[in-house]
């Protein structure tokens, strides 16, 4: 029956990738493409459902990016090839199957058709180029967003499990510390410690945090806090055990000053290593869930209390004489603690001072850093400013330039022109000169000829020179009108030379130009050393907390 399921499953697989391919030649329009984009909205909607809209929005855009990086460096063979491929073959692995030979077959079989028919043949491109395209690059580019994210989960996984065998490590010596400053008739028995233990190495291997531990769909509380509620509990349990026994007061009295020491210490050391203003808000979160942890673990230190108070009302039975032994021994660990606890106060204060400092050097940089930044910002503008008047100034000089360039070329075809018609009219001078000449030698000739024939041709040399006289007035006037229109270009170009002189200004703002770049340069240059030096005290405000967390350590 399992059997005729699976063949039912990949047959109904086939019969689905066979429907869409039908529809995708038919239709011009590669339906597959919509399957991530369903996926996305899902996600989206998880996404503000979970963790809220500012995560949402920031996974959008994030995909958003993704999807046109791919859209616009793909080409648009490759990147149908690899959307359609990618889209069938996730599809399968979808599946609760695995990998498996069917699983392998339908694979080959889709990157066979996508490679050899689709990928070849120009006509299973879809009609809809424009509308696929976006589809397609979404395609590829929302699997490469899961994977970052995968990929930062896991390195966030890994992390985690560093920290919590960081914790183990500390919760293994403070209960060592806490076994130490007890008195010997009120150590827990072994059998309390190796189960306890062991509980603690299984839940390392489950991938919880020892000393109750906190998991939210992405996040998780602070190692350190877990720890010092723990501590707590287990002082709290320990006080509970020594109130109610039979002890007299002066053990009463030792006893409690060396938890109570312990207990200033533990938190001073913590407050040392482990501050960070971030988890003061992630306390507020974490607070409720670490009350049912805690008291899971105040039960079970409850017990060995009890325990530890059966076995120490046996030995103050059977020895009395124990206890004024081990007085001595409580009273130079208590000394030891005491210098300890002074020691660990002198350091919280130098480190509280320097880091004060630190806040003041780090508050006044980041406030002349802005005020460099509003500077620079008003320069970018006055640069921008003169830019665009430089800009539009020299423009208006190529635009006189041009004009002027035009004029000249007039004014030389005018002269040119006035230099052919003054030669005209020269040979024109000289021809009517000759004429006149010649006309009147003609009609000295004709006068004389006349004074013989009696003036029969003194009509036709008449009406001649009639005739040249009036070419010359028509010349002369030409003349005229050419000298004018000399002398209107001459006007013109007296009044094109003032645009000549402007250009002084234009290479004033130059210079003004060079100068307020020189000046942004020099800002820069400021802002930048700034910058360093914040960095390098950030730099020794880390140091200090790694020296003050290895002194602590020590």
């Amino acid at each position: 029956m399992a059997c005729f399921s699976s063949t039912l499953l990949y047959v109904k697989f086939l019969a689905l990738w066979l429907l869409v391919i039908l529809a995708d030649f038919i239709l011009e329009f590669r339906f597959e493409f919509l399957w991530p984009f369903w996926l996305l909205l899902r996600s989206v909607y998880d996404s503000f459902k979970y963790q809220g809209l500012a995560f949402s929005a920031f996974f959008i855009c994030i995909a958003l990016t993704s999807d046109m990086i791919c859209f616009f460096f793909i080409p648009v063979h490759w990147l149908f090839f690899a959307a359609s491929t990618y889209v069938w073959v996730q599809y399968v692995w979808h599946t609760e199957k695995g990998i498996c030979l069917p699983t392998i077959m339908l694979w080959l079989l889709f990157v066979y058709v996508e490679a050899a028919v689709r990928f070849r043949d120009v006509r299973h491109i879809p009609f809809h180029l424009d509308l696929c395209r976006p589809f397609a690059a979404h395609c590829i580019g929302y699997p490469v967003v899961t994977v970052g994210f995968g990929f930062k989960s896991y390195v966030g996984y890994r992390m985690r499990q560093r920290k919590q065998r960081e914790v183990s490590k500390e919760n293994d010596f403070y209960l060592q510390l806490l076994q130490q400053a007890l008195p010997v008739e009120q150590t827990p028995q072994p059998q309390v410690e190796t189960a306890c233990s062991e509980k603690s190495s299984k839940a390392l291997e489950n991938g919880s945090i020892s000393n109750g531990s906190v998991h939210n769909h992405h996040h998780s509380t602070p190692a350190s806090q877990q720890a010092s509620v723990t501590k707590n509990n287990h002082r709290k349990s320990l006080d509970k055990g020594t109130s109610n026994s039979d002890e007299p007061k002066e053990k009463k009295h030792i006893n409690g000053s060396i938890t109570g020491d312990i207990d200033y210490m533990e938190k001073s050391s913590g407050s040392i290593n482990d501050f960070d203003e971030n988890e003061v808000d992630k306390d507020k979160s974490s607070k409720g869930s670490l009350k049912s942890n805690s008291a899971k673990w105040s039960q079970v230190k409850e017990n060995s209390v009890n325990s530890q108070r059966e076995r120490k009302n046996k030995a103050n039975r059977e020895s009395p004489t124990s206890e004024t032994n081990s007085i001595p021994q409580k009273d130079e660990h208590s000394i030891r603690l005491e210098a300890e606890i002074k020691r660990l106060k002198a350091d919280l204060h130098a480190s509280k001072q320097s880091e004060q400092e630190l806040k003041s050097q780090v508050s006044n940089l980041v406030s002349g850093e802005k005020s460099v930044k509003n500077t620079l910002s008003q320069l970018q503008a006055d640069n921008d400013a003169l830019q665009s008047k430089l800009h539009n100034l020299v423009t208006a000089r190529q635009a006189d330039k041009q004009n002027a360039a035009q004029l000249e070329r007039r004014l030389a075809e005018e002269r040119r022109c006035r230099g052919n018609a003054e030669s005209q009219l020269q040979t024109e001078r000289k021809a009517a000169k000759k004429a006149e000449e010649a006309a009147t030698a003609r009609a000295i000739a004709m006068a004389a000829a006349a004074a013989a024939a009696k003036g029969e041709c003194t009509e036709s040399c008449r009406a001649r020179r009639r005739e040249l006289e009036s070419d010359v007035k028509h010349l002369r006037r030409e003349l005229k009108s050419k000298e004018d229109r000399c002398a209107s270009l001459e006007m013109e170009l007296q009044m094109l030379r003032p645009y000549k002189e402007s250009h002084t200004e234009i290479d004033r703002l130059c210079q003004a130009l060079t100068n307020l770049k020189d000046k942004n340069m020099l800002l820069e240059n400021s802002l930048s050393a700034e910058t360093r030096i914040k960095l390098d005290l950030f730099s020794a405000l880390g140091e200090a907390k790694r020296q003050l967390e290895i002194s602590s350590c020590k």
